[in-house]
């Protein structure tokens, strides 16, 4: 009766806590890609999956859907609850993913409260990519395959083999740029059972004195998985399109522009290096155990990470497994006595409650957009005073999306798999829009550009406020719009 008391108040502070967490790393201020998100599943709603571009004056654009499921998602909820419907499904989204983080890796580790703790640490670490973004719903969905495919290896239940199946299916149709990653998640799996039969043949020493463990051969099984992840690719309104979507993205030029697809270095990530030094101190300590294919997976991880900024995310929610169990031999200090004591437990819930209601309040004086970033103002003007729905408009990169949602054709906006010539055989527009400033003239020329919104602080406004050839018909605190009067030779 006493534990079932203990145990009754540790679920209710882990509640509390993760509530807490939650309010405070949701981000209530809209990422540029959610106004297109919105816009495209209305317009999923109405026309369905149809393959093509409905937001771009480019009439001939074909656009593949990578996330169609979410998109329609997102816009139900902005549809019946508007903009605080889809920041309180930031929170929502948060605190399942916090929570499976927690009772995935305590049910592997058999131990809850190290669980609890590493859990929390790194969640807090993702400050930022708690937004309403389709990634937030795939990091749920990878980290239950991870799960499923370690219990496989040590059970014969076929309910994880559904999982898998059913996970995989759901990527493929809300986020199919991650579905390919799924594979890679195999790897060090797949890497470690054919260690495993050599090593029987050949019997490594390496590994007995990193004190590395090898778990038996599951080839079987992985390769089951594999087939019935396979499947799933061609079960979306876009047949095939999971299996080429990333290698296209990849080999176009968006990768080396775009942030988040760009390397990391220390100075940007210092936390990534902090993290590399601390498994592998830890994995080099003669008192921790760590298997094999947990190795793989933590430095395909690191790697990952290094390559692009984007990958940061999944180092930090897919190691959590990994982390727990290494840390796990490591720790002698029995968690259970901190838990169990009030003086400890009680202010530090305290603590969590205040602080997730001050950022919450705090939140409510936040803008979902600002001016600063969107050009809100000039977007009325040219509703107001010009045809937006004929006029060729050229737009900047980051404030497309926001066009989008105002229902302005745009020249270019954040879906940039859109304007590459990967997806589009004959779009030239990401390529050009990188070298706008080097050759604008040329290039509204060949699009036969009549207007021009710029962001007041940019290169290309500095440069057309003194040509005369544009005329500045609006200008507010932070975006100017010209009208092309002629274009130079």
């Amino acid at each position: 009766m006493k534990k079932a008391k203990k145990d009754y108040f540790f679920n209710i502070f882990v509640l509390v806590i993760f509530i807490s967490i939650s309010l405070v790393l949701a981000s209530k201020a809209l990422q540029n890609d959610t106004f297109y998100t919105i816009k495209v599943g209305e317009s999923i709603s109405k026309y369905g999956v149809d393959m093509k571009e409905h937001f771009s004056w480019f009439s001939n654009l074909t656009y593949t859907y990578p996330h169609w499921l979410y998109d329609l998602l997102i816009y139900n909820i902005y549809n019946f609850f508007g903009f605080t419907g889809i920041y309180i499904s930031n929170i929502v989204f948060g605190f399942i993913l916090l929570s499976l983080m927690y009772f995935l890796t305590s049910n592997l580790t058999k131990n809850k409260y190290l669980s609890f703790v590493v859990s929390c640490l790194s969640f807090f670490t993702l400050g930022g990519y708690i937004t309403a973004r389709a990634q937030l719903i795939s990091y749920m969905l990878l980290l239950l395959i991870l799960y499923s495919i370690k219990k496989l290896r040590n059970q014969n239940n076929l309910r994880y083999y559904l999982y898998i199946f059913l996970c995989s299916l759901l990527i493929a149709n809300i986020h199919l740029a991650v579905w390919p990653f799924i594979f890679v998640l195999y790897l060090p799996f797949l890497v470690s059972d054919i260690i495993y039969l050599l090593n029987k043949k050949y019997s490594f020493k390496f590994l007995k004195n990193y004190n590395i463990t090898l778990e038996e051969s599951s080839l079987k099984k992985i390769f089951i998985s594999i087939f019935l992840t396979f499947l799933t690719g061609f079960m979306t309104p876009n047949f095939l399109v999971p299996f080429t979507y990333l290698y296209r993205q990849e080999i176009g030029e968006s990768t080396s522009f775009i942030v988040e697809h760009l390397p990391i270095n220390i100075r940007s990530s210092p936390i990534v290096f902090v993290f590399l030094l601390l498994f592998f101190l830890l994995v080099w300590n003669k008192k921790t155990k760590v298997k094999l294919s947990d190795l793989f997976l933590i430095s395909g991880l690191f790697l990952m990470a290094f390559m692009g900024e984007r990958n940061y995310s999944l180092l930090v929610i897919l190691s959590v497994f990994s982390l727990t169990e290494v840390l796990n031999d490591f720790i002698n200090f029995d968690m259970r006595l901190l838990f169990k004591n009030y003086t400890f437990t009680i202010p530090i819930m305290i603590l969590f409650i205040c602080l997730g209601f001050l950022v919450f309040c705090y939140n409510q004086n936040i803008d979902f957009y600002s001016k600063k970033e969107y050009p809100i103002d000039a977007s009325n003007y040219v509703k107001s005073n010009l045809d937006s729905k004929n006029i060729r408009l050229f737009n900047e990169y980051d404030y497309g999306s926001y066009l989008i949602f105002r229902d302005i054709k745009v020249f270019i906006d954040s879906r940039s798999d859109l304007y590459l010539r990967e997806f589009n055989k004959d779009c030239d527009v990401f390529d050009d829009y990188r070298v706008i400033k080097n050759n604008y003239d040329e290039i509204f020329k060949k699009y036969d550009i009549t207007h021009v919104l710029v962001e007041n602080k940019g290169n290309l406004n500095q440069i057309l406020k003194v040509n005369n050839n544009y005329s500045n018909i609006y200008s507010d605190s932070y975006f100017t719009i010209y009208q092309v009067l002629t274009t130079s030779n």
